[in-house]
């Protein structure tokens, strides 16, 4: 099996919990990961498109399963680079955190 690369979470613009995978065959490109619901997260790129294409990620680490995660997206899916992407993805926070930092807890 090929090796499968990392993920990391984040809150889209909306505050949805999503992941950034980190391309294997395309080096320094991402792709979009949106829950679902439960473990399934699917790609943003392909929902955009009409197409139904999830991964199943738990405890931070996606599921080896029978297709590799860059397989079977939509024609017009294409990763997206590290470096556009970053800046459009807020890093997960805790709310209690923000809270006790704003003076409000």
């Amino acid at each position: 099996m090929e090796p499968i690369g990392s993920v990391s979470e984040g809150r889209s613009k909306f505050l949805k919990k999503m992941y950034l995978y980190s391309c294997i065959r395309e080096r320094g490109c991402t792709l979009e990961f949106t829950h679902v619901k439960d473990n399934k997260y699917q790609c943003a790129q392909c929902r955009k498109h009409g197409k139904m294409r999830s991964v199943t990620i738990v405890n931070g680490s996606i599921v080896s399963g029978n297709v590799h995660p860059e397989d079977g997206h939509h024609a017009l899916c294409k990763p997206a680079p590290e470096t556009g992407i970053q800046s459009s993805v807020r890093p997960f926070v805790r709310l209690s955190a923000c809270l006790s930092h704003a003076g409000i807890v």
